[in-house]
């Protein structure tokens, strides 16, 4: 049951960041996801780090 549970969450997490992006992609030629950027401890920087997979 906690297999399905994860399998569920993982697919709206897919859905729910990159479908949207995809869509977004499509309709403006951007995903809108601009990574680590501005002044560190800035609102636009944490936002980065949080959503980066990879924050180097």
């Amino acid at each position: 049951m906690a297999l399905w549970a994860l399998a569920l969450y993982l697919l709206y997490l897919a859905l729910a960041f990159g479908g949207r992006a995809l869509l977004q992609l499509g309709r403006t030629g951007s995903t809108g996801f601009r990574g680590i950027s501005g002044r560190p401890g800035s609102v636009e920087w944490i936002g980065g780090v949080l959503l980066s997979p990879f924050p180097c």
